[in-house]
C-alpha cells in the first residue's frame, strides 16, 4: 500500500482483519496458483482503472507509518493529561 499497489494477501484471520479495516487489500490462497493469479490480475485491473486508488492507498499506509503512529500518540496523551 505504501507504494501505492494493492495488497494481496494470503486470507489468514489476521490479513482477513485488516481487510476488513481497508477494503482495497484483496485476500487470496497463495495454494491454489490459479486463483492466487486471477486475484494479482484483479488487483491490478482495479488499480489501473480508477486513477485515484494509488493514492488513496498511499494515504492510508501513510496511518501505519511512524508520524502517524506519533500523532495518534500525542492526541491520545493530550487527550489524557486534559481531563
Amino acid at each position: 500500500m505504501s507504494a501505492g499497489l494493492v495488497p494481496v494477501l494470503e486470507g489468514n484471520a489476521a490479513y482477513a482483519a485488516l481487510a476488513g479495516r481497508h477494503a482495497d487489500i484483496r485476500l487470496c490462497d497463495f495454494t491454489t496458483p490459479e486463483t492466487a493469479a486471477s486475484t494479482i490480475e484483479a488487483a491490478h485491473a482495479t488499480l489501473v482503472a480508477d486513477a485515484d486508488l494509488r493514492e488513496r492507498l498511499i494515504e492510508t499506509a501513510n496511518g501505519y507509518s511512524w508520524a502517524g503512529s506519533t500523532e495518534r500518540y500525542l492526541k491520545l496523551y493530550a487527550d489524557v493529561l486534559a481531563d
